[in-house]
């Protein structure tokens, strides 16, 4: 079972294509995820496709893309001693145009242990995130 650390959403009336885009480009997720120095991946962008990234303050990590649905949703998962993060995103039509939602959780014996941890840092870095994507994304 999973245990959520956080989840936010926020509307924009960027296009899915537009959000797609930016969440395809995973090197440049530090442009609007500040928490990351650097990401690679080891190839195209899609299920099962890994790479690793380097948190600031943080060791290098791998990760893996653990699904993927164009202009829908994708999700990514890094491993940590007996213990998974989980990161969803997804879009979802609204009469504004679409919500953009995030969320990160964990699961795994040490869950719990990990989430007071790292929790509150994870949770303040997605709430700066989120809004930086959207302003990203509207940009003329």
């Amino acid at each position: 079972m999973a245990i959520t650390i956080h989840e936010v959403s926020q509307d924009t009336k960027a296009s899915k294509e537009t959000i797609w885009d930016i969440w395809k480009n995973v090197e440049k997720w530090p442009d609007w995820d500040k928490e990351l120095e650097w990401v690679k991946i080891n190839g195209e962008f899609k299920q099962g496709q890994t790479g690793k990234l380097k948190p600031k303050g943080g060791p290098v990590s791998k990760y893996q893309i653990t699904s993927c649905v164009q202009f829908k949703e994708f999700s990514d998962s890094a491993k940590l001693p007996l213990a998974t993060l989980v990161f969803d995103h997804w879009i979802t039509p609204n009469n504004n145009g679409i919500s953009i939602t995030h969320k990160i959780s964990i699961r795994g014996p040490l869950a719990r242990i990990f989430k007071l941890l790292l929790g509150e840092n994870l949770k303040k870095g997605l709430t700066v995130a989120l809004p930086k994507l959207v302003e990203l994304a509207e940009k003329p």
